[in-house]
């Protein structure tokens, strides 16, 4: 990528057009990146781990989540989505035969009920063009899979990239309230992936990646605009105190079962990474 600017529209799946706007470094924060930091839906991902085939230095710490939240931005009615990343100075490089993506999915629910589910992805291909999208998917977000229903929504993107880094997704909060009042459960990924990987899994059934996943039982109201439950599945207190209110009774809370939890990031959590995110930008052009 060059320097500061304002990047040309991309084509992708479903007719998805944006904009990706580089801000420049030193710029201030003050008024970029909205919402509570300190209280993030998605917490710090676990150490980077390595695909069986990579054989490099183990350093790409830079891809670490370092947490994920929501905002709302009154001016343009807009629910923001921040994801705070390592080094984002090193994800945007340039490497021959290597794609980089950073994924959010969640599910959407509407009285409880899941609805839906919604990823947020941007990614670079080795030749340094770059994609990004927001979502909607029917089903659960554990599975993975095209759907004639699936269609991406519109959205603005803007990226600081500097040390730590931060992406951000703000899409209209009327459109997201169409498709559910609440996102549950988000899981986060950041990918280095071989760019040749379908020829090298259809030989090996392996692949030759770096990642960092996170995952959280945290919840996000769309309509109340904050979070109402945190990344270990407890109420907080502003969601506590009302239900006690409206029930006169202390809220019992159990924590995610081990069949409610997301499933650890194997080669499902490849396959999600690739079909949100990979092949979006692979269609581009």
């Amino acid at each position: 990528m060059e320097g500061p600017r304002l990047g040309p529209n991309m084509k992708v799946p479903l007719a998805l057009l944006a904009a990706t706007l580089l801000f420049p470094m030193a710029a201030s924060q003050s008024g970029w990146i909205l919402g509570t930091e300190e209280l993030p839906e998605l917490p710090a991902a676990g150490p980077v781990t390595y695909g069986p085939l990579y054989g490099g230095p183990q350093d790409h710490e830079y891809l670490r989540i370092l947490a994920g939240w929501f905002g709302y931005e009154n001016v343009t009615d807009t629910v923001v989505w921040n994801l705070k990343i390592t080094d984002a100075t090193k994800i945007t490089r340039v490497r021959s035969d290597w794609s980089v993506s950073c994924v959010m999915r969640g599910n959407l629910t509407t009285d409880g009920a899941i609805v839906g589910n919604l990823a947020y992805a941007w990614g670079q291909r080795p030749n340094g063009s770059t994609s990004h999208g927001v979502r909607y998917s029917p089903g659960d977000s554990s599975a993975v899979s095209e759907s004639v229903q699936a269609r991406e929504l519109p959205h603005e993107f803007l990226i600081r990239i500097e040390a730590p880094g931060y992406l951000r997704f703000d899409v209209n909060r009327t459109t997201l309230l169409q498709l559910g009042d609440q996102l549950q459960d988000p899981a986060g990924y950041c990918w280095e992936l071989y760019a040749p990987f379908y020829d090298q899994t259809a030989l090996t059934g392996q692949y030759n990646y770096a990642r960092a996943d996170s995952f959280s039982h945290a919840a996000y109201s769309f309509r109340e605009l904050r979070r109402v439950r945190a990344p270990d599945g407890q109420l907080d207190p502003i969601e506590r105190f009302e239900r006690e209110n409206v029930t006169g009774v202390p809220t019992a809370e159990a924590r995610p079962t081990a069949a409610s939890r997301t499933p650890p990031a194997g080669v499902t959590g490849i396959f999600l990474a690739v079909f949100v995110a990979v092949c979006w930008r692979s269609r581009m052009g």
